[in-house]
């Protein structure tokens, strides 16, 4: 043994000393019934708690397993908080609608259930109130693009315009077509000048060519919206014909934009 000084010595040898004097104390133990009582008491409690320990090993092992199991939860659940945070922060303003022709085919069929009245004029309602005839003109909607669609739109053709900018537009036309559409299916007694001036111009801008078609010209957009025909507007309106929303008629010194309807 290594000692630095000699009481540190001194107190390791009287350890021994007093480990030896125990010793020979419990010498005569094994000849001493009461004591071989206590020691095989002590026997039975050491070997239960080595059962016990083995138990609490397994135990422990089980437990670290399902540790790891939570811990691979918790990683899979940050995960997917993250991916619903970045979902909900990049939502678009605006979705597509894919309703719009359900509800036009809907509104088809309840027009056909009504009966054609003999005379023009009022109806009654079966609570014999006159309520006044309406017709309802269908101007279609532009619909709104899809992020895939976006996506897949090229580069050179886009430039730097976003999602919202296209839908943003997509919104004003539509307004545009309302309005336009609105004023063509007026009487022409409840139209003041600056409508009848409107309508005669819109019939002038009509050829074989936009027979059944849905349009309306830059003045229509300038009039109807706030939207300006700068270089922004014309690569929104060509991503919009690149997908498949709109088109072109050209004739006349004009250049008209069409409705693709969808079916």
């Amino acid at each position: 043994m290594e000692s630095s000084s000699v009481e540190e010595l001194a107190a390791h040898f009287n350890e021994k000393l007093s480990n030896l004097n125990t010793v020979c104390e419990l010498r005569h133990i094994v000849n001493d019934p009461h004591c071989k009582k206590h020691v095989s008491t002590i026997e039975r409690e050491l070997q239960s708690l080595e059962i016990t320990m083995a138990l609490l090993k397994q135990e422990i092992s089980k437990q670290k397993e399902q540790l790891k199991s939570v811990e691979e939860v918790k990683k899979k659940f940050h995960r997917l908080i993250k991916d619903v945070n970045y979902t909900t922060n990049n939502i678009p303003a605006r979705l597509p609608n894919n309703n719009l022709q359900n509800n036009n085919n809907e509104s088809d069929k309840t027009a056909q259930k009504v009966k054609p009245l003999s005379k023009p004029g009022n109806i009654k309602t079966e609570n014999n109130k006159e309520v006044k005839r309406t017709e309802r003109k269908h101007c279609p909607s532009i619909e709104y693009l899809t992020v895939d669609e976006f996506e897949e739109v090229p580069k050179y053709m886009k430039g730097r315009v976003t999602y919202n900018q296209v839908n943003s537009l997509v919104d004003e036309l539509n307004k545009t077509f309302i309005a336009k559409y609105k004023i063509l299916h007026m009487k022409k007694s409840t139209m003041n000048d600056i409508s009848r001036k409107r309508f005669e111009n819109y019939k002038i801008q009509e050829n074989k060519d936009t027979e059944g078609v849905y349009f309306v010209v830059e003045v229509d957009i300038k009039d109807f919206s706030s939207v300006k025909m700068d270089a922004i507007t014309r690569s929104i309106l060509t991503t919009l014909r690149h997908c498949g929303r709109i088109r072109e008629v050209r004739g006349g010194k004009l250049t008209r934009y069409a409705i693709i309807e969808s079916y």
